[in-house]
């Protein structure tokens, strides 16, 4: 049993992405790793891809416009999207309040 804290934290504070990473846990083989995120408002995690994994992002709190390719979809509470690697893809805060998600990649 690995039984992990945070692995590390990160703030993210420019104009339009204003966000808090914890890195929460990584495979012991390097399989797969975990986290959680917190966007503020009308915030973004910007457009990028993952060369080797898909990732699936599930929301806990808010709602978001997820960009993956060029197809848009809204995702809320209780939903979540997969991404497939090598795929461009970005999350968009729609609302005034936090969204919470956590991603497995």
């Amino acid at each position: 049993l690995n039984q992990h804290s945070a692995l590390s934290q990160t703030k993210i504070s420019t104009p339009g992405e204003e966000r808090t990473l914890w890195h929460l846990a990584t495979a012991p083989n390097g399989a797969f790793s975990f986290g959680t995120e917190r966007v503020e408002a009308n915030c973004c995690i910007p457009a990028h891809s993952h060369e080797e994994s898909d990732e699936v992002i599930f929301v806990y709190e808010g709602t978001a416009l997820c960009t993956v390719g060029s197809e848009e979809c809204n995702i809320g509470k209780g939903e979540a999207v997969c991404i497939p690697a090598k795929t461009v893809h970005s999350i968009r805060n729609t609302t005034d309040a936090p969204l919470l998600l956590t991603w497995t990649l």
